[in-house]
């Protein structure tokens, strides 16, 4: 069989952590990549997972939108729907903006 596949998520997703995928990733090789969605012309700079068995197909698509320069993403009408902070043990957390990330759905 020649089926080709393709599974797009948010980054944050835990679809790939699940255990069905696990077992997936025991019976056939499952490639990974990620993409910006304003390469796209997306109303954001979110960034996304692809879950594949076709690495031709997500390197391509890397190729075109696997890249955003920090500029570019701040430069989108919306600005961030992140703020970083450090606690109290130094480590950098990532909270997001609710009405914001609410609004980019």
């Amino acid at each position: 069989m020649n089926l080709r596949w393709l599974i797009e998520q948010p980054e944050g997703s835990i679809l790939p952590k699940l255990r069905c995928f696990d077992e997936l990733y025991g019976w056939i090789p499952v490639f990974r990549g990620g993409f910006w969605v304003a390469c796209f012309n997306g109303p954001t700079s979110k960034r996304h997972i692809l879950l594949g068995n076709c690495n031709r197909l997500i390197t391509a698509i890397e190729a075109r939108a696997g890249y955003l320069s920090k500029e570019a993403r701040e430069s989108l009408p919306g600005g961030p729907l992140v703020v970083k902070t450090k606690d109290r043990f130094g480590k950098v957390r990532t909270t997001g903006i609710k009405d914001k990330l609410k609004a980019s759905q």
